[in-house]
């Protein structure tokens, strides 16, 4: 019996490894611009700022024009603030790591339409310099990403626009005074263009 579930053990195992042959796999390089909205701290802190990614995953088919796939993406934004100034210099960046899914249907030749959401984690990080002097500050909070998007056929690569509508949580306690270093829910929306390459 034992020698029985090994074997079936093994080949539930082999099959789950096995690279599927209607799976393909994808990678795509987004850019864009994010816009604050939402918390009134962070809209007062971040102005319009630019954003940049890369995603890659595989995705198989489960209908006619229909795929679901599961991704890894990782984003950077070189976020713009108003403390930015000639006597003091910020540099307020943001990181994150997203896991999720993607759902994509085909609506006419050559267009297809994608839904995307997933989970991750934020870190921000700011350094602040002036009169010879700098501090920095950072802090790792959870990432939540909503996004969808048209994509169309370019040859062998598809281009595409994408609204999404990022968001994080970070709440960052300074033990050294009563007020909090970074105590943001941040929520933009999220305007960006790509181009996505098959294999």
């Amino acid at each position: 019996m034992t020698r029985t579930w090994l074997v079936l053990a093994a080949i539930a195992g082999t099959a789950a490894l096995a690279p599927s042959a209607h799976a393909e796999g994808y990678l795509i390089l987004n850019g864009g611009v994010l816009f604050p909205v939402g918390d009134a701290d962070w809209k007062d802190l971040v102005e319009p700022s630019a954003s940049f990614a890369v995603r890659g995953g595989s995705s198989r088919r489960i209908a006619r024009g229909a795929r679901v796939g599961f991704e890894a993406g990782l984003e950077y934004a070189p976020l713009s603030t108003e403390l930015d100034g000639a006597l003091v210099q910020v540099d307020f960046n943001r990181y994150r790591v997203i896991f999720g899914a993607r759902y994509e249907q085909l609506v006419a030749r050559g267009l297809l339409l994608s839904l995307r959401g997933g989970l991750g984690i934020s870190h921000l990080r700011v350094e602040a310099s002036a009169l010879g002097q700098s501090e920095s500050d950072s802090d790792t909070g959870v990432a939540l990403d909503l996004a969808a998007g048209l994509w169309f056929a370019a040859g062998s690569t598809l281009l595409g626009l994408e609204l999404g509508l990022p968001s994080g949580f970070h709440s960052d306690d300074n033990s050294d005074n009563n007020d909090a270093a970074v105590d943001f829910r941040m929520t933009e929306l999220a305007l960006s263009a790509g181009v996505r390459f098959q294999f």
